[in-house]
Formats: structure tokens, sequence, C-alpha cells
């Protein structure tokens, strides 16, 4: 295994850690932003490597809403060390930073991370970013433990393993950050690493087919947001569009997923 070297207030940004191993080619991430809820709070960015669930960057921090955004523009425009392929924000809190970024890639369409959005449901619009519920939170955590349990050298960051030893079941069950502690640098990590499975999963063989010059690849356009797909399309014969509605069903069927999961659970245990 390579060495890694931590970079620290990187880019000038304070806050902000780039981890890198010498001699390896430059990563393509996924941004995972949680933004605080206030001025007291802290935001936090984790930047994955697309092809391992690595971390390559991690920014914690108080700052404004256009203090955010001006951060998380510089990392965007990065080349050197990384490049970001996607941005996932969480919505619950950063709606304003989701509204900023749209109007700064409308301006460069082409040179711009893609911007994450969530699946229309049944009766509702597809939305830019990621709404964390009570249905998706438990979902999100439990991909986050089961990544670093199986991978634990992935995690490069002190921060982000000291919010891991604080990050506790609450009186109800529910886990969360002990009282006086925090837990954003955890949900950016578990923000990254769902933009980086539907990644994989939606766009990474669109990518590879066009890489290799393809004439399937040259007359099927790349789709620029989750769900821009055709019944019909070059890979059905790959057998992802199957494996695309079955994740699909799982997100649009979260409530009915965990009920059979804690029936199934109840019968076990008769």
């Amino acid at each position: 295994m390579s060495s890694v070297v931590q970079l620290r207030n990187f880019l000038n940004i304070e806050g902000l850690d780039l981890f890198v191993s010498p001699g390896e080619a430059p990563p393509l991430i996924v941004l995972g932003v949680d933004p605080s809820w206030g001025k007291d709070d802290f935001s936090g960015m984790q930047g994955l490597d697309i092809r391992t669930a690595r971390q390559v960057l991690e920014y914690q921090g108080k700052a404004t809403p256009l203090d955010l955004f001006k951060k998380l523009q510089t990392i965007c425009l990065h080349k050197e060390f990384f490049k970001v392929k996607m941005v996932i924000i969480e919505a619950n809190a950063g709606r304003g930073l989701i509204d900023q970024y749209e109007v700064w890639k409308k301006e460069a369409p082409e040179e711009l991370p893609m911007l994450y959005y969530e699946r229309a449901t049944s009766g509702h619009e597809r939305r830019s970013g990621f709404i964390i519920t009570s249905i998706s939170r438990p979902l999100l955590l439990a991909r986050f433990r089961e990544v670093t349990n199986d991978e634990p050298a992935i995690i490069r960051s002190l921060r982000l393993l000291s919010e891991m030893q604080t990050f506790v079941e609450g009186p109800r069950g529910r886990e969360q950050a002990n009282y006086g502690f925090h837990d954003d640098l955890i949900f950016a990590y578990c923000l990254a690493l769902k933009g980086r499975d539907d990644y994989l999963l939606y766009w990474a063989p669109y990518e590879i087919l066009r890489e290799q010059g393809t004439e399937t690849a040259g007359d099927y356009p790349i789709p620029q947001r989750i769900g821009d797909f055709d019944e019909e399309d070059p890979l059905a014969e790959l057998g992802i569009v199957n494996r695309r509605r079955e994740v699909d069903f799982l997100w649009n069927n979260l409530d009915l997923v965990l009920r059979r999961q804690k029936q199934d659970s109840r019968q076990d245990k008769k």
C-alpha cells in the first residue's frame, strides 16, 4: 500500500485537507456536501475516489452560504490532484447552495461537475440534491458502516475517525452525534458514497462506452441526470437496465422495504 501525504489547508482553504498517494494518477471523485444549519454549526465536505471509495479530500468549518459556495467552486475547478465528476448536496439545509450551483453550471455546463438529482417518485417532480429523511437516513448509515467495516483503510482523516467514535445510539434508538459533538463529516461521507454508488451504476457504463469510441456510445447521449434513460437503451443487453430498475424500486419504496425487513427480523426471533 502506498504512503499517504496529508496537505492541510489545501488551496488556501482553512479546514480543507487533501490526502494524496505520491505516484498515483489523480483520482476522479464524487464530492458530498453537508451544509450547516446556522452560523454556529459546522459544514462538511468529503471527496471520495470513485474507483476505491477512499477519502481524497475533506473540509470542515463554519462558513456562510456564500463562503461555502466559493469554497465549492474552488474545489470543483481544481484539476491537478483530483477531478470532481459529481457533486451531491444535502438538500434539507442546502437548497440555497444547490440553487447557486445550478446557476453557475448553466454558464459552463460541459466544464463543471454534474449535480446529483434524486429520482422522481409518483406525484412528485425530480429535484436536485439529496433529502435525508427518517427513511433514507438509516440506509445511508448502513451503507457507510458496510463500506468502512470492509475497508477501514479508506478512512484517512482523524477528524472523521473522531466523529465515528462519538456517533452513538440515542435514547429512541436513533444514531446521532453525542451531545457536544458533530456528525457533518459522517453525513458528507454518506452523501458522497451515495453519489459514488449511483455514478457507477448510472453513468460509468456510458462513459466506458464513449471512451472506447463505439458506435453505440456515439449514437446515444450521455445522461445528465439520474432517470434520463430510454427503456431500449444500448446497455439493455448488458443487463444494466434491469439493475437500474431494482435500485429505483428500492429508493422509491423504502418504507415498504424497511417494513419487510422488520417483519423478517421478528419472524427470525420466533
